[in-house]
Parts: C-alpha cells; structure tokens; sequence
C-alpha cells in the first residue's frame, strides 16, 4: 500500500482572515479574539521562515501554513517566571 504525501495547504498573507496587532493582540473581521484558548493555540502554533511568520497545524496529515498580517512584531513575552531558572515566556510557548 502506497501512501500519498499531501502537498503542504499554504495561505499567502493577503488571504489570511485574520490579523495580530502591536499589542500581540489577535483580530477578525468581527474584531478582537475573547476565546483564551483559540488566543493560546494561535500563539503557540506562530513560526517563520524565509516568506515571514505564519501558523502552522497538521490536520489529518497534511501540513497547513497561514501567513497572516502584523503590526510590528509578532513575538511577545507573555508570562515573567521568578523562580530559578528565571527567564520570560514567549508568546509562542
């Protein structure tokens, strides 16, 4: 049994239904995000490569990239951690 590999599903930016602000803060066309686990899974799933950042999922098997517009940087601390080691957590995980 042979296995075909999906090509990757790619959404150039300008296609991209959503969009983060300066503050980090993510948007539809119906305005800010509420959902606090939607906000985490997109903040988690946030990579780059050469064409900029993107969000990135597999879904059954097949690689998904989404582009998507931003307002200076797309990488935020999001949590200060005091206790040893100290350091910051990204919005990215």
């Amino acid at each position: 049994m042979t296995i075909e590999k999906k090509s990757p599903l790619v959404i150039p930016r300008e296609k991209a239904v959503f969009f983060m602000d300066a503050n980090g803060t993510w948007h539809n066309k119906h305005g800010k995000f509420e959902h606090a686990g939607i906000i985490r899974y997109f903040n988690a799933s946030i990579r780059k490569d050469e064409n900029g950042y993107y969000l990135y999922q597999t879904n059954l098997g097949r690689e998904e990239k989404v582009y998507f517009p931003f307002e200076e940087t797309a990488i935020f601390a999001v949590e200060v951690v005091t206790k040893d080691p100290m350091g910051i957590v990204l919005n990215t995980g």
